[in-house]
Order: C-alpha cells, then structure tokens, then sequence
C-alpha cells in the first residue's frame, strides 16, 4: 500500500478523516505531490529535510488544528 492510498482511507474514513497528515516522502514526483495534496495531505515534504523545517510545519498544523 502506497501513502497516497492510506491517505485516501483515511479521508474516505468519517472515524479518520480529520487527522492532520503530512507527507515526508523520497519521491521527487511532482504529480504525486499533487496528488496528495488533492486527496488532503496538509503538506509535502521531500527527503532530506531539515528537523527545524518538519517541526515548524507540524507545529504549524497542529495549531490549525486545535482551531477548527
């Protein structure tokens, strides 16, 4: 099972469909980024990435989050 597909049973999911995801991913494709972000990925980040980088972001998400 590929990420893009978990995503997709999460979103699919009323139990799951809220859960913040972000993808830390190796693949430089363009149109699974895409993709992922279509289906509900709150963001996308490539391998490597800075630890400062992914902690700001899911800090970032987090906060949005608990607004909701």
């Amino acid at each position: 099972m590929t990420g893009l597909e978990l995503l997709q049973i999460l979103r699919d999911n009323p139990h799951t469909r809220e859960i913040p995801v972000v993808f830390l991913t190796s693949s430089v494709s363009s149109e699974d980024e895409i993709r992922a972000l279509e289906i509900g990925a709150m963001d996308y980040l490539n391998k490597p990435v800075r630890a400062k980088s992914l902690l700001t972001r899911v800090r970032l998400q987090l906060e949005l989050q608990s607004h909701r």
